[in-house]
């Protein structure tokens, strides 16, 4: 630590003391007695008149008379009080390293009063004039004389102090030396400042990896420690309720008298989960600002070089803004703020990637930088905010900031423990606070969209040497699109594809992101060997129930027969192999197809689910779009057949059991089945749990397996789902078998335990043990996922209320708390199995007696040897059970037998525990009178002696007076 944070510890005479006194009493004229805090370290100030309680002193001369420490107060010496504030929390709030104020702007929005920010930069000192109400210090906190600085700028005693301290010594974009940066200096000399100045409570804000830091936790541990603190800190992802990335770790240090309710991390859900959610396009801005935004041809070549990262480098309105960083718009170019003279190295870019984003300018058409009031909206800053300088400088501001929305989180948090201590009445959440933070941002927009004409965007594209101007409408057309477009113009055996830079481009490449670019259509022939149909060409068409047949031409199109069949609305039709054909593919052998209406299966509307419990939990378990992402990720990267199976989406097994899809959805997860290899894997939520169903197609059907890590009742549900798919694809099959490998622990990581089901599945022999299921479930809960609609926590309430009855009905019983939980969760199995049990013999009666009727005889004989096999099964396991059960009724026999055991001992060896019991408390008692005796004669011994002292100092004083 470069600076003690109380100032320096030993001074020598000469040097000059700054710090924070207790004046105790007056001993003489100008002549105090005082303890330095806080350590309370005798010394005697002299030379003004000092009132008593706490003062903060500055550059006073150190003397020393004997081992008494004195200071003097000279010219150059000033000091200030520190007014007792009692339990009331000042609104004033100090912002070190300033940078825009938005730290302070989030408070003010929530009462506080902006009193001094600081900052050593020209660019964010202007920027703090255009909109800072408070004083504005242009000063290096580094400085020595910075902590009196700003306590000269303070009217009254600061409640709260702000600061963001530099986040390149912890950031992954830097070389992460932590404090071992110079930079990172800057904290030790801020908490300095915190502490002489005596503010009630501290806000800090870096990157996550700052919170991990061995010094910067220490430092802060040792501040709280003299304040009377607790810390308090989370990790903030503005993700989580703005459509922009930024992720910070926030610390919150305050009296620990008012630590109440304590902080913990957001959970709201808002319905913020793109830009279009907040504007509905992007603004348009004057000639001159969209020119100096607008990406010059280098900054677009190297957003799209693949050396320097992968990146979504184009945003539209339905995107995510990603996090905007201090180079933002100039990691090409030197910096606005003066930290960089010159562009980042390629070496560095290469190794750290180059990072941002641009959007398509709704005026030019082409593509640009964001504005600073879009950049700051998309940060949380309300759009009233002045922005002084150019754009580009602008933006190098904007990516330092610290989010006023988060900061409202902190803040409000600190009021709400305040108010908690203080007050017994009704007091706004937090979360009210969030909330009306967002909806006056939302209001206070005040962008030029322009027209609601969408402006025409032309692509240049070289033809086989001819030029093509192609109109680009808004959408994000990909080069796949073109070259379907173009395979109109395609004849035999030709094929084309799309050039830039003699670079074929992928057919996932954005066409937008060519707009400045000359881009080449080229053309190839095929084998030449290959000889051009010359017959007439057979086509069936099959609409509906009507089947016809038609002979065409090689090379005509397949809209023109649907145009002479009178059906010129269709779009899309299937062949024989279940592929999805356009209409305009040109026929050249004979084919049959079939039509197929446009209907994306979508949820029902108003189809909401919050299965048993509120999202908004703090344990709180995973919603549908969190499983689904992690199931295809699983699926992925399987290197099994399995990573092909048909994958099922959890709204679409809801849709699946009440019967919501229509026939176009069926003949979709018909044609899906078809192309997969065989194997169902849908995780589904039944009774607010999240389960597996795992099916296989085999000769005889599909067979089923249900993977639950409690035995619940939700086998009956699995068994409705395989019933339900196994109807939609025609398919015979067998009730589901009802398995468990990994066992659940925690009440809500039921979808964690179900995928990591699927694990094992596709993972045979690689077991994930049941104590890293909760790591694994939070860190899927800290991952960027889709939207989810469908929210399960855990089981369902009847069956914790049975759980808790059995638990206390066996605690009644004398069985030890350590196995009632075991033993009560034992029994709820043991019921549920035998329930699911009885389910499926039924189900295997209910088949038995529906194929005796089957003319087919073979048919039903292997129908009944399959059904006997799988009774075999049932009954071994049955019998495998009780055998178990059993074992378990021994042992608990053998455990309360253990219990009368020692009862009998305890009640024999009473009366000797009570004697000793009575020995004890007499050597105590003798124990606790000599230590008083022992702490009266020693306090009394250091009182005369310091009373010595200080009448030996009197005198020396004395003498002093009386020879001038």
């Amino acid at each position: 630590m470069a600076q003690h944070l109380f100032g320096p510890p030993h001074p020598l005479p000469g040097d000059l003391f700054t710090g924070v006194l207790h004046v105790m009493s007056e001993i003489d004229a100008n002549l105090f007695s005082c303890k330095r805090l806080p350590e309370n370290t005798p010394m005697l100030a002299e030379g003004a008149v000092l009132p008593l309680g706490r003062v903060s002193v500055y550059d006073a001369l150190v003397n020393q008379f004997e081992d008494v420490l004195v200071i003097s107060f000279t010219p150059e010496t000033w000091w200030k009080q520190i007014p007792d504030m009692g339990d009331a929390l000042s609104t004033a709030v100090v912002d070190l390293c300033a940078g825009t104020g938005s730290m302070s702007l989030g408070a003010q929005f929530m009462g506080a009063e902006p009193m001094v920010a600081v900052d050593w930069n020209h660019v964010a000192i202007a920027h703090l004039n255009a909109n800072h109400k408070g004083t504005i210090l242009h000063l290096d906190i580094s400085a020595r004389d910075a902590a009196r600085q700003v306590h000269q700028a303070c009217n009254q005693r600061p409640g709260t102090v702000f600061m963001g301290f530099p986040c390149q010594p912890h950031s992954v974009q830097g070389q992460r030396r932590g404090t071992a940066d110079p930079r990172a200096e800057v904290l030790w000399h801020g908490l300095h400042i915190a502490f002489m100045i005596q503010a009630q409570a501290v806000i800090l804000e870096c990157t996550p990896a700052a919170g991990h830091n061995q010094d910067i936790r220490h430092g802060l541990a040792t501040l709280a420690a003299a304040m009377g603190w607790t810390i308090l800190t989370t990790e903030l992802d503005l993700a989580d309720v703005w459509p922009s990335r930024r992720h910070r770790w926030w610390a919150l240090l305050m009296p620990s008298a008012w630590n109440q309710v304590g902080m913990t991390s957001w959970t709201l859900q808002t319905p913020f989960d793109h830009v279009g959610t907040i504007i509905p396009t992007w603004g348009h801005w004057t000639d001159e600002e969209e020119r100096d935004l607008q990406l010059t041809q280098n900054e677009f070549n190297m957003f799209h070089d693949a050396r320097f990262g992968s990146d979504v480098r184009h945003l539209t309105i339905e995107g995510f803004a990603s996090t905007i960083l201090h180079s933002y718009a100039n990691a090409l170019g030197p910096c606005p703020c003066g930290c960089r003279h010159q562009a980042f190295h390629e070496l560095t870019l290469q190794k750290g990637g180059l990072r941002g984003f641009y959007v398509t300018s709704g005026s030019t058409g082409r593509p640009r930088y964001l504005h600073p009031r879009e950049a700051g909206l998309l940060l949380g800053v309300p759009d009233s905010i002045l922005y002084p300088h150019d754009v580009r400088t602008s933006l190098s501001l904007l990516g330092l900031l610290a989010s006023p929305i988060q900061t409202i989180w902190i803040y409000g948090h600190l009021k709400l423990n305040h108010f908690k201590t203080t007050c017994h009445g009704p007091c706004p959440s937090v979360e009210d606070w969030l909330w009306a933070y967002l909806r006056e941002l939302l209001a206070q927009i005040n962008f030029d969209f322009g027209t609601s004409v969408s402006i025409p965007r032309t692509l240049e594209i070289n033809a086989n040497g001819e030029y093509l101007s192609l109109p680009l409408g808004p959408d994000s057309a990909a080069v796949r699109t073109l070259l379907r477009a173009e395979r109109i113009s395609i004849g035999w055996n030709q094929s084309c594809a799309l050039w830039h830079a003699d670079q074929r481009l992928r057919c996932d490449a954005i066409l937008l992101e060519y707009l400045q670019s000359g881009l080449q259509l080229k053309s190839q022939e095929g084998d030449t060997g290959r000889v051009q149909p010359a017959e007439p060409v057979v086509i069936a068409v099959q609409h509906g129930h009507q089947l016809q047949v038609h002979l065409t031409s090689p090379g005509s199109f397949l809209f023109e027969i649907l145009v002479e069949m009178q059906l010129p609305l269709i779009r899309k039709v299937i062949d024989m192999k279940g592929r999805i054909l356009p209409v305009d593919l040109r026929i050249w052998h004979p084919i049959a197809v079939k039509t197929l209406d446009e209907a994306p299966w979508t949820l029902m509307p108003g189809f909401f689910r919050r299965a048993n419990g509120s999202k908004l939990d703090e344990k709180r378990g995973l919603h549908d779009g969190q499983i689904w992402k992690s199931l295809l990720a699983l699926l992925h990267e399987s290197p099994v057949l399995a990573s092909a199976a048909l994958a099922i989406h959890p709204a679409f097994a809801s849709a699946l059991l009440r019967d919501w899809l229509s026939p176009t959805h069926v003949r979709q997860l018909k044609l899906d089945f078809e192309h997969s290899s065989g194997h169902i894997a849908c995780i589904f939520e039944a009774h607010g749990h999240w389960t597996l169903l795992w099916g296989c197609w085999t000769q005889v059907g599909i067979r089923w397996f249900h993977y639950d890590g409690l035995h619940t009742n939700c086998l009956h549900d699995a068994t409705q789902l395989a019933t339900a798919i196994s109807k939609v694809l025609g398919l015979d099959f067998c009730p589901p078998l009802s398995l468990s490998i990994t066992a659940q622990v925690e009440a809500h990581t039921c979808g964690t335990v179900a995928l990591m089901h699927l694990f094992h599945i596709l993972n045979p022999g690689l077991m994930v043990p049941p104590q890293a299921v909760k790591i694994i479930h939070d860190w899927i809960l800290a991952q960027p996922t889709l939207q989810g609609s469908i929210f399960a926590q855990g089981i369902t309430e009847l069956s914790r209320e049975q759980f808790h009855k059995l638990k206390q009905l066996l605690q009644d019983h004398g069985v030890p708390d350590a196995k009632a939980d075991e033993r009560a969760r034992f029994v709820l199995q043991k019921d549920e199995l035998q329930t699911s049990m009885r389910k499926e013999l039924d189900d295997y009666k209910s088949n038995q007696d529906a194929h005796m009727s089957a003319p087919n005889e073979e048919a039903t004989e292997q129908r009944f040897a399959k059904i006997e096999s799988t009774l075999g099964e049932i009954q071994a396991q049955q019998t495998q059970f009780t055998q178990w059960f059993n074992q378990v009724g021994q042992a608990s026999t053998a455990t309360e037998n253990a219990i009368q055991t020692i009862n009998y001992t305890l009640s024999t060896h009473q009366q000797d525990l009570q004697g000793l019991h009575h020995e004890i408390k007499n050597v105590s008692d003798n124990l606790g009178q000599t230590l008083q005796k022992t702490l009266a004669s020693h306090q009394t011994e250091m009182t005369a002696d310091f009373a010595a002292r200080f009448d030996k100092l009197e005198a020396m004083f004395a003498k002093k007076h009386r020879s001038e």
